[in-house]
């Protein structure tokens, strides 16, 4: 049973965020913030999210959850960002980092104006200043965090995934029909692009949907290759939830949409783009709970091709993937990490 945060737990409290997307970096680490942010405010509390590098659509979307956003005017990670970030800490319930750039004298450097919860997929820093370490991966386990600080608090798996609340309380036993391809708000790899090549190329008929994110730069070229391909191209989809529910094959990376499919129950296929969702994805894959495929740089769309219509047509190993996956995550996870920040248990 899990003791979720009351409406009051957070009331007057602020949640600072620190993450940047764009670029390379993608959009999951703003998009976890963000559903951590959401959930903060549902407890009752203030949030801010401070990035030195937003796209416009994704500062949109923090604004209409009711976050506030701050630019930071330094580079990414440099010690003037770690100043910046420490002066808005002040009085903060806790201070929030997420990203790859943030090494450890980053974290020596924030430390002290609040608590700092780090979020980590690597476990490949020698120290973590941090009260908190948060690494919602399948990989996940203490012995990555052994530069803890004296007393942190680790927080690791599939049960702290940080998902937006559609993904909490949903019914994954409905119909499913069609597949459905998502590669993040940015795919700054291109990722989007392989798999509509392999579309071309598949052996059967894939009635597919692909997700194209609200930061995709080059979104128009996709959506006239997706039409080309047989693929109904869905601009920056508001019904994730219920497109990765319905969906009878999802096709997706290994970030953070790994964690909402795992959520909605999804048969899915994965590829990784960076090594961190190699890590990931291919520790979700041993538990039963994805079949991944290697990364992009060495996938071909022929191969990825046939992998799509083998799953396609192997209705009982879909079933499989997608309960092996919903015993992963929740969709709760969020609510477990506001009880953490605010000292409340998060689990019994």
């Amino acid at each position: 049973m899990v003791n979720r945060a009351s409406r009051t737990d957070a009331a007057g409290r602020r949640l600072v965020l620190r993450a940047d997307a764009g670029g390379a970096r993608g959009s999951g680490h703003v998009m976890r913030c963000l559903a951590l942010a959401e959930a903060w405010r549902a407890a009752g509390g203030e949030a801010l999210l401070a990035s030195a590098e937003l796209p416009e659509p994704l500062e949109a979307r923090a604004t209409a959850l009711g976050v506030g956003v701050r630019r930071v005017e330094a580079a990414s990670g440099s010690n003037a960002d770690a100043d910046c970030a420490r002066a808005l800490a002040g009085g903060a319930a806790a201070l929030v980092v997420d990203g790859y750039g943030f090494g450890p004298e980053y974290y020596d450097l924030i430390a002290g104006p609040a608590p700092v919860l780090a979020i980590d997929d690597a476990g490949a820093a020698p120290r973590y200043a941090a009260r908190w370490i948060l690494n919602q991966n399948a990989h996940a386990v203490s012995t990555l965090y052994a530069g803890k600080a004296p007393g942190a608090e680790l927080l690791l798996g599939g049960a702290y995934a940080l998902l937006r609340g559609e993904f909490s309380g949903l019914d994954v036993n409905g119909p499913r029909a069609g597949l459905f391809a998502t590669f993040g708000g940015v795919d700054p790899h291109g990722a989007s692009f392989r798999f509509l090549e392999a579309l071309a190329l598949a052996p059967v008929g894939l009635d597919a949907h692909l997700a194209i994110g609200p930061a995709n730069p080059q979104a128009e070229d996709l959506a006239r290759r997706a039409m080309d391909a047989g693929a109904v191209p869905l601009r920056s989809p508001s019904d994730m939830a219920a497109r990765l529910v319905g969906a009878a094959l999802v096709v997706t990376a290994g970030g953070s949409t790994l964690w909402e499919g795992c959520a909605a129950g999804a048969p899915m296929l994965v590829m990784s783009v960076i090594p961190e969702e190699a890590m990931s994805a291919a520790a979700l894959a041993a538990r039963g709970g994805c079949r991944y495929v290697g990364p992009l740089d060495s996938l071909d769309a022929r191969r990825l091709a046939d992998e799509m219509a083998d799953l396609w047509q192997d209705a009982p190993a879909r079933a499989a993937l997608g309960a092996s996956a919903r015993r992963v995550v929740d969709g709760a996870g969020a609510s477990r990490v506001v009880a953490a920040i605010l000292g409340a248990e998060t689990g019994r």
